[in-house]
């Protein structure tokens, strides 16, 4: 009962405490607690989707005159394969919707049972699928966010350059294979009337463009436990079916890209979360030994009156844990709506229906240990009271704690109080160490999110790791005999000097069997993100990403097979490079290998960075007046390349988050440190007063002090970064294929974080520190 009355007095005392360090304990475990739980949630229903949908463990799309009754037979007869199914889809050209236009392939298809549709609310399913009319059509769900369409809304579908129709959209629909809004490739379903008219006209069509192509969805057989991509090699090598195809899916790679953008925007959230995490600790490691101090004649007294050191430390964790406990529980509660909001900004990305649950073990366990965490620190801080002496507390307590160093700073009569401060500050150093390293881990992570901000906005250096922003890009936008990108290559040249220029084009190709994205160019000398070795200059090397040499166990000077259609050719690999396509997992060679392989130069685009950027409106000028009908153009000088709006998007998403989190977090600690703080010093205040300072000068003095050690605490941080930024960076865009950045540290990045932080504490200490209007003079007579 004894130990119940003083808990309750404890708690009533220091309510701001309590209510601080649960606020701190509810917002770590609300958002570990939904990341947990999106993240479940969105690979069940990613997994259930594929059983909706009925996919086979890979999907090919090949042109349907290559697709020959030999080829149908071996892969049917493979002993690999349980069964195949073939849809007829017609490939588009050029996809435009609300002035947003993209290039990749949409596979025009009809809609098939499995396909399952959204309702207008994006909650759950029609039971009924209506049927599609004329000139209706029914998208993925990943298309919504990326071309920013809504239903209602007209999408023009373009086929062989030649001929498009416009399509009313009538409905999103989960389709998980190539549904994602990161995956390039997408499937869209039309009614069967409009189906056969795009039929009639591709066979009217005089242009040699691929326009059908048959989707194969091949099944594994029973008792075969090949991941897909495994499946897909062996059959590959078997039949020869990824070589003859313009592209393959695999389940286990659709799941990899489907996921990748919001498994990296969770963890790093999940990870700036496990930092705050450990300001906790320090703050109630802070909270404890200041406790103690400031209570040091009571907590004497108290084993005087017969208490041990067992049970003033137990009042001690029950009190800390009673805090934690309600943080938990709030935190849990709160995790549910989050959790649903979370998961339908993830649904934007994933394009399939997530779960909407708890993951009540995962997250149990987690709050387990954290809790744990803090059960070891509320012990190892309670140490203190077994060294405290009845007989000391009764004559008067410890020794004076307010200006307990050995170094002792001098103060000047100018800037009395900055000097005021200072020592306040070197006369306790242990007493603020805990806000000093707070403050370096909130400024380390908001500099970090500044320096992938300042990374993705500089075009330069996107440029110099692979990641290629063009001024200007041209491609061909109809059947033509005609080498029209060398002409403009020419024309450029006639305006301004090239800072880089080639011409490329994109394509899956076939390596050792497996189906690997590749770069081809007319200037591989001019091939950017190079790592190690060097380009591939004659029509037998490659170069691969260090994805794929990891993964297909490859090195330099290896030699390996490159096949397309029924053509092969064995290259040497030459160096190692890095893009971003397919995450990483990628090649690149010249077109000269690119002719050996068969391709023509019809796909490919040419892309140039000038140096005279004023030049390029008279470039396009000459350019749109000999070419405009046979040409596309772009100019990124104006707009901003769908890759640059891809990663901002990201960045943007954690900024927000870590800049918020940090203020919240800087508000809650500044008021229970000044809190503690001001009742050690009431006495030290009141001789302030007595002496002729103002409340004002006081509290500017108190939040002085805390804006220096919050100015120190920041250059620490920003030291920790300037040393980890680039390996701490590398690691992160490791999840899109990319291990070797440029970091570019600028005034901006340096000092926002830091004033920011410091501003924070400055303010929110003068806002805290009002409780000395309250201390009066005569408090010192009575003492």
């Amino acid at each position: 009962m004894e130990m119940l009355i003083l808990l309750k007095a404890n708690i009533r005392k220091k309510k701001g405490t309590f209510i601080s360090i649960a606020i701190l304990m509810a917002i770590v475990v609300t958002i570990c607690t939904s990341i947990i739980s999106v993240r479940d949630n969105y690979l069940n229903g990613l997994n259930r989707a594929f059983k909706m949908a009925d996919c086979g463990e890979i999907l090919v799309y090949i042109d349907k005159e290559k697709l020959t009754d030999e080829l149908r037979s071996m892969v049917e007869n493979s002993p690999l394969v349980k069964q195949t199914k073939y849809y007829d889809s017609i490939v588009t050209s050029k996809t435009i919707c609300n002035k947003r236009e993209d290039r990749n392939s949409y596979f025009i298809t009809q809609l098939r049972d499995e396909i399952a549709l959204y309702n207008k609310e994006l909650t759950n399913f029609c039971e009924d699928i209506p049927a599609i009319g004329e000139g209706e059509i029914y998208l993925p769900l990943g298309l919504k966010s990326k071309l920013e369409c809504e239903l209602g809304d007209t999408i023009t579908l373009e086929v062989a350059t030649e001929f498009k129709k416009d399509f009313v959209i009538k409905g999103f629909v989960q389709e998980p294979m190539t549904g994602s809004s990161t995956i390039g490739w997408k499937q869209v379903f039309i009614g069967k009337s409009d189906f056969q008219k795009f039929l009639e006209l591709c066979n009217l069509s005089q242009t040699n463009v691929q326009k059908e192509v048959t989707i194969v969805s091949i099944y594994q057989a029973e008792g075969s436990n090949l991941s897909s991509t495994k499946f897909e090699k062996q059959l590959n090598l078997e039949t020869k079916i990824s070589y003859m195809a313009e592209g393959t899916t695999g389940i286990d790679e659709s799941k990899n890209y489907t996921t990748i953008l919001p498994d990296m925007i969770l963890d790093i959230v999940f990870a700036f979360m496990i930092f705050l995490f450990l300001i906790i600790l320090i703050v109630v490691s802070n909270s404890i030994g200041t406790e103690i101090d400031i209570e040091y004649t009571t907590l004497g007294i108290l084993k005087a009156q017969g208490f041990n050191n067992k049970k003033i430390r137990a009042i001690f964790l029950i009190q800390y844990m009673t805090s934690l406990l309600l943080g938990v529980m709030i935190g849990s509660i709160a995790a549910i709506p989050i959790q649903y909001y979370i998961g339908k900004a993830c649904m934007t990305i994933t394009a399939v229906l997530p779960q909407q649950s708890l993951s009540i073990g995962k997250s149990s366990l987690f709050t387990s240990i954290l809790i744990g965490c803090f059960c070891l620190i509320i012990l190892l801080k309670t140490r203190k009271v077994i060294s405290i002496s009845p007989v000391r507390a009764i004559i008067g307590g410890i020794e004076d704690v307010y200006f307990d160093s050995r170094i002792y700073a001098p103060i000047f009569d100018k800037a009395l109080s900055f000097w005021l401060a200072f020592r306040q500050l070197i006369s306790a150093k242990k007493r603020y160490f805990g806000v000093f390293f707070i403050v370096a881990i909130l400024t380390f992570f908001m500099t970090l999110v500044n320096l992938f901000s300042v990374f993705l906005a500089s075009r330069d250096t996107l440029n110099s790791i692979g990641l290629i922003i063009p001024d200007i890009e041209f491609r061909y936008n109809k059947d033509t005999n005609k080498d029209l990108l060398t002409e403009v290559e020419k024309i450029v040249e006639k305006h301004t000097a090239i800072r880089y220029k080639n011409q490329q084009r994109n394509q899956y190709i076939s390596l050792n069997g497996d189906s690997i994205f590749s770069d081809m160019y007319k200037y591989p000398e001019q091939i950017l993100g190079l790592i190690k070795g060097r380009v591939p200059l004659y029509d037998n090397e490659i170069i691969i990403t260090q994805v794929v040499s990891e993964s297909m166990d490859l090195e330099i000077g290896d030699t390996v097979t490159l096949s397309n259609n029924d053509k092969e050719v064995e290259c040497i690999i030459t160096g190692f490079y890095q893009t971003p396509n397919d995450l990483g997992m990628g090649m690149a060679f010249n077109s000269d290998l690119a002719g050996r392989l068969g391709l023509t130069k019809r796909g490919f685009s040419a892309s140039f960075i000038v140096q005279d950027k004023e030049k390029i409106p008279a470039i396009l000028d000459e350019i749109e007046a000999q070419y405009g009908e046979l040409l596309k153009i772009d100019d990124y000088t104006t707009t901003q390349n769908p890759l640059e709006i891809q990663y901002k998007s990201i960045v943007d998403v954690i900024t927000v988050i870590i800049y918020s989190f940090s203020i919240v977090f800087a508000l809650i600690v500044v008021t229970m440190v000044c809190n503690k703080t001001f009742i050690r010093e009431r006495r030290d205040i009141g001789i302030y007063k007595a002496l002729g300072f103002t409340v004002n000068k006081l509290q500017f003095h108190f939040a002085l002090r805390f804006f220096i050690l919050a100015l120190l605490g920041s250059f620490i941080g920003m030291s920790i970064t300037a040393a980890i930024a680039k390996p701490a960076m590398s690691f992160i865009l490791k999840f899109v294929g990319l291990s070797t950045v440029v970091v570019n540290f600028t005034v901006t990045s340096i000092f926002l974080p830091i004033l920011i932080i410091s501003g924070s504490f400055f303010i929110f200490a003068y806002i805290a520190s009002k409780s000395i209007k309250k201390v009066e003079v005569k408090e010192l007579i009575v003492q």
